[in-house]
């Protein structure tokens, strides 16, 4: 038991991770030691949807002031369309 204990290292890194991992330094001097990067954890349908909700008020209250020419209105017309794209996708890709 003493031996397995002295054979770990001091850290909670990974001394051998896969080749495929990626890979970042757990030590502030920079030694060897690495440990695996986890990816963050996705957002929620909600989380997703509120962060287009300033993007649509802003569109809203540009619409109330009317297009001020072909060019602005297919600019609006072109954000409504980033925003049901951004919408779309949460619901493909939240949790």
């Amino acid at each position: 038991m003493a031996t397995q204990a002295a054979n770990r290292p001091r850290h909670s890194c990974i001394q051998s991770p896969p080749a495929s991992a990626a890979r970042a330094f757990c030590c502030p001097s920079g030694a060897s030691h690495v440990r695996l990067n986890r990816p963050a954890p996705r957002p929620s349908v909600v989380q997703l949807l509120d962060r287009e909700v300033s993007a649509l008020d802003e569109l809203m209250a540009d619409l109330r002031g009317g297009p001020l020419g072909q060019g602005h209105f297919d600019a609006l017309e072109e954000r409504a369309h980033g925003i049901a794209a951004r919408i779309r996708g949460a619901f493909r890709g939240g949790q």
